[in-house]
């Protein structure tokens, strides 16, 4: 869709993470301008915007596309920060995204080409499926997905259900549910690990049957511990911050690569025991 010069030399490159909860104006702009170029007329673009924003539109004789433009960068331009997010999925929606089959070309297109905005203004969120999510620090991003893929690969709906779910909590504001984060996160794990061994051993018996490299072996149990201490069980003295949940999120990711490439053939045999994942 952008065949710009920067884009084709690479000039433009993703930038750290710096924005969660704003919405810059060239992320404001960036919405207009990628709906328009997808063929988005410019009533039915109003129509969108007042959708997700909740208000009428402006009905004036004589009411022209540049009138009717004007009056949908001022509403973009004012509304909450957190409706120029809401305005992102709305689009994706109204362009074919919604389809049980699959989002349509356009609905894909809308998708990387305000990915690629978020990337470029350091923005903490992505579109994935049509709903806003939370996106890890660029560095950490690329292992987190190939975590979900490696799980959805071996077909392992519950283990994959809770890693989604983990990143959904850490989507929540005002206040993300960082033990739910935390809990899932070390669920979907626990879930990988059961899978390839079987039967119903505990997580710290596991571990050491899981051939981690030593002595990252003996980093996998306390991170266990961490997450039973401070978000499975009930603590009312110490709540988990926002980075530790990231923390956690991230080493489980890491920790379901490496078993899913290390332990891929016991995965993908017939038969395996996968009946025993983790509530």
């Amino acid at each position: 869709m952008d065949n710009s010069f920067s884009r084709r030399y690479g000039f433009e490159k993703p930038s750290t993470i710096k924005i969660r909860e704003d919405a810059p104006e060239a992320i404001r702009a960036a919405v207009i301008v990628i709906a328009d170029r997808l063929g988005v007329g410019f009533k039915e673009i109003r129509e969108v915007v007042c959708a997700a924003l909740r208000t009428m539109p402006k009905e004036r004789e004589n009411w022209g596309p540049s009138n009717v433009m004007s009056e949908v960068r001022e509403l973009v331009g004012h509304c909450p920060w957190y409706k120029v997010y809401d305005l992102c999925e709305e689009f994706y929606r109204a362009l074919g995204g919604g389809s049980p089959y699959g989002p349509s070309p356009k609905a894909a297109e809308f998708e990387t080409g305000i990915n690629h905005e978020f990337e470029v203004q350091g923005i903490g969120w992505k579109i994935q499926g049509g709903s806003v999510k939370w996106r890890g620090a660029d560095e950490c991003e690329a292992s987190l997905q190939r975590a979900e893929e490696a799980l959805r690969s071996a077909d392992l709906e519950s283990p994959a259900s809770r890693f989604r779910e983990a990143r959904r909590c850490l989507s929540q504001r005002p206040d993300p549910d960082v033990k739910g984060a935390i809990s899932h996160a070390i669920a979907a794990l626990e879930g990988l690990a059961r899978t390839i061994l079987g039967g119903s051993r505990t997580f710290g018996e596991m571990v050491k049957l899981l051939q981690l490299p030593s002595p990252l072996n003996r980093a996998a149990g306390p991170l266990w511990g961490y997450a039973s201490e401070w978000a499975r069980h009930e603590n009312r003295d110490r709540v988990p911050t926002t980075w530790e949940a990231e923390l956690v999120y991230s080493i489980c990711a890491a920790f379901i690569n490496f078993l899913s490439e290390k332990h891929k053939d016991r995965l993908a045999a017939p038969g395996r025991d996968s009946s025993s994942f983790p509530r």
